[in-house]
């Protein structure tokens, strides 16, 4: 089993980084007040699903707690967990949603459960479902009409696609993006609780988990489980292993790149196709940056070294260019690399 499937949340008080979004959800359960949707959006690996799946099992819980927690291991919520409760059902809107789901899920909100249990409906990736026409404008229909005997819950990474209309008809909850240091910190408990030895564990190597993943909870466990799996305890390894670097060792070569210094491009340890997709990479990030573009604070992190003011964006994206010339070879070795290095810091020095 992988470590995100291991260490998914059970409680709502397991949920990282998501105080005021978890204490207004215990209070709602305490209330039994689910009978709206539930919209929770946010960045991927921010604990949507898992946040999802709490609130399923907290309306059926049988022995929920004072606070509003579900027990975890209650048959009602082990059924949701295990996904095999009656009137408990998962669907994914880029994959199972078209307009005859639609209009089935219509129907399905205004009856109730022949089981007696609370009918709970979780449709991931919600903002797929803006593909098809039809089916978007007959999903106003499935939130108007809910009774209170079914329980929607909706999470979506892209909320500016889901229009007003629908998105007035439910309670929106805004999943925050996670720091490193919550990630990090969460990492080293477990690799404790998975008995890595305290000497084995590297910082580094946690930070750049976290780093490289911008946020995303899932994405560093499963890192993180190929770590532990292979003893891929030193950051060297990590990129060999991983293609995971640290902000601190990219930013230090994209400066490099900005300055001409051949020398310090070519010291990398693996003069690849992924060293050169790191740098592209950090070249688009600073365009995006130069004009204007919102940018992920993740991602602004892994160049917040670089003096910004000194950089010329027309000579950045004819480096941009060159380094995307990589494409043309058939296999990009380290003769390739280096040609491609050595041709931008020549066409530097020539300005």
């Amino acid at each position: 089993m992988e470590l995100y499937q291991k260490y998914r949340s059970r409680k709502f008080r397991d949920i990282i980084g998501q105080d005021k979004t978890v204490k207004a959800l215990k209070k709602r359960s305490v209330e039994k007040n689910f009978s709206s949707p539930i919209y929770l959006y946010g960045d991927s690996g921010t604990g949507k699903t898992s946040l999802a799946y709490l609130i399923a099992m907290a309306n059926v819980c049988e022995n929920l707690e004072s606070d509003g927690e579900p027990c975890g291991v209650c048959k009602n919520c082990q059924g949701i967990i295990n996904k095999t409760l009656n009137g408990f059902q998962e669907f994914t809107a880029s994959s199972d949603v078209d307009t005859d789901f639609v209009r089935w899920l219509q129907n399905a909100v205004k009856t109730k459960s022949v089981f007696g249990n609370k009918k709970i409906f979780i449709i991931n990736e919600f903002q797929d479902i803006w593909k098809n026409q039809s089916a978007r404008r007959s999903f106003l229909g499935v939130l108007e009409e809910i009774q209170k005997s079914s329980v929607l819950i909706v999470t979506s990474m892209e909320p500016a696609k889901i229009d007003k209309a629908n998105a007035d008809r439910m309670v929106p909850f805004k999943l925050q993006s996670l720091s490193w240091k919550d990630i990090s910190s969460y990492l080293y408990e477990i690799c404790k609780r998975e008995g890595v030895e305290e000497s084995k564990i590297n910082p580094d190597v946690l930070f750049a988990i976290a780093e490289h993943n911008q946020g995303s909870l899932r994405g560093s466990l499963k890192d993180l489980g190929r770590v532990i799996e292979s003893d891929l305890w030193t950051v060297e390894l990590l990129f060999q292993h991983l293609d995971v670097v640290s902000s601190k060792v990219s930013e230090n070569y994209l400066q490099a790149l900005l300055d001409k210094d051949l020398k310090t491009l070519l010291s990398f340890p693996n003069l690849d196709e992924s060293y050169l997709s790191i740098l592209i990479k950090g070249v688009e990030t600073i365009i995006q940056i130069k004009s204007g573009a919102e940018v992920n604070e993740w991602v602004k992190k892994k160049i917040s070294g670089i003096d910004m003011k000194d950089v010329n964006i027309n000579r950045v994206t004819e480096i941009l260019y060159e380094l995307q010339s990589y494409v043309n070879y058939q296999y990009v070795s380290s003769s390739v690399v280096t040609m491609i290095l050595s041709r931008i810091c020549k066409v530097e020095r020539t300005r």
